[in-house]
């Protein structure tokens, strides 16, 4: 992606499905101790604009990617500008 501006990166979180991961986040906690948690913080690179509001309001779902290099799916990547890579 050398050729390629990122021009912004954006959090966004919808309340109720940041209240359900919290939740699970919280029962992982008790079950297994929180060392063993293994979060990452991934990104995800689109080149439709206005796609973030749908993310927003029904989370990442397989039928909105158009293409998928290794079968369908939604693709994360640890760096930004990996995920960009492809726009």
């Amino acid at each position: 992606c050398s050729n390629r501006t990122i021009v912004k990166i954006e959090s966004m979180q919808n309340q109720m499905q940041w209240d359900s991961y919290w939740n699970a986040r919280r029962k992982l906690i008790r079950l297994n101790g929180e060392q063993n948690l293994n979060e990452k913080i991934v990104f995800h690179g689109t080149k439709v604009m206005d796609v973030m509001g749908r993310v927003q309001k029904e989370g990442f779902r397989p039928e909105f990617t158009k293409r998928a290099a290794y079968g369908k799916g939604v693709y994360f990547a640890r760096d930004a500008n990996y995920s960009a890579g492809g726009y």
